[in-house]
């Protein structure tokens, strides 16, 4: 082999190492850079992942309390219903009281005239009124309707007698008997319902 020979070979073999070393070279960095990406990666993933379930576990407690105060608001929301339902009951049963008295056609010699009966109902009629008009956003609105029906019911009454018995010139028995006989069945309907809505809060099927 003359000496040109051996030159170029010499130099297209250290060409070829060279080659070889670089295209392994940028191979092994190439994996590297892979590698500690992926190492990057998994780290930044954890780290979000911790930072997520974090947030995760404070909103579930967020909400576990904000669930206990409303469940708590709601109870005595209930109660309140309850108490405000058994208190209208109490007073329409009192109003009905006395106006059976103020129409009762039984007197007793001593008892009162039926003018101080008449302010008496005047009395409870007017605390009943005020008492559930003021609480009626306590109250389901059939409720309500019930109330201001039997409302108007017992006043029409109370003014009927006051007209056509109290104060007339001629007594008619068979007028005042049919009056009181209304009165025995006036509230019946309204108690029965605030009785119903009274024993469902109770049982806490609306809560």
């Amino acid at each position: 082999m003359s000496w040109l020979e051996t030159f170029i070979t010499t130099i297209f073999g250290s060409v070829a190492i060279s080659g070889a070393i670089i295209h392994f070279g940028k191979g092994w960095i190439t994996k590297r850079l892979d590698y500690q990406y992926a190492a990057k990666l998994e780290v930044h993933k954890a780290k979000m992942k911790s930072v997520s379930d974090t947030a995760l576990e404070k909103l579930k407690s967020s909400l576990t309390v904000e669930s206990n105060k409303h469940s708590v608001v709601f109870n005595n929301l209930h109660e309140r219903r309850a108490e405000i339902l058994a208190k209208t009951y109490q007073l329409l049963v009192t109003t009905r009281n006395n106006l059976e008295a103020y129409t009762s056609p039984v007197e007793f010699v001593g008892a009162e005239t039926k003018e101080s009966r008449r302010q008496e109902f005047g009395r409870s009629l007017e605390e009943f009124t005020e008492y559930y008009s003021s609480h009626a956003i306590y109250l389901t609105e059939s409720i309500v309707i019930e109330l201001k029906i039997v409302d108007a019911k017992m006043t029409t009454v109370g003014q009927d007698f006051m007209a056509k018995v109290e104060m007339a010139s001629t007594l008619d028995p068979k007028g005042w008997k049919q009056i009181y006989a209304e009165v025995e069945l006036l509230t019946e309907t309204t108690m029965k319902k605030i009785e119903e809505e009274f024993r469902t809060i109770l049982s806490g099927k609306n809560i």
